[in-house]
């Protein structure tokens, strides 16, 4: 059984529960006052996250933003890519 959220503007939230995902799930009569209610998204199983983890999750979202002078100076290609100390005979490349 699926709960959907849902928040009243008189009332506050309330939860109801549903056996089918199907049919339209944005609205609902509020069961105090019977207004209609919009659905309020909240994302699965996060009240068990560290409150770390959410805020890294949250920022993950922004880009960052990296000036030229911030780079390496290294160029990337050389960077990435280093030879390994011995040849290793069973990859491809490496003879």
């Amino acid at each position: 059984m699926a709960h959907y959220t849902f928040s009243c503007q008189d009332c506050g939230e309330f939860t109801e529960w549903h056996k089918s995902t199907k049919g339209n799930k944005k609205t609902s009569d509020c069961p105090t006052c019977y207004a209609l209610a919009k659905r309020v998204f909240t994302p699965p199983i996060i009240y068990r996250m560290d409150s770390k983890l959410k805020n890294t999750i949250a920022s993950g979202m922004e880009p960052v933003l990296t000036k030229k002078k911030d780079l390496p100076k290294v160029p990337i290609k050389n960077a990435i890519r280093k030879k390994s100390p011995q040849p290793r005979p069973w990859q491809v490349g490496n003879l």
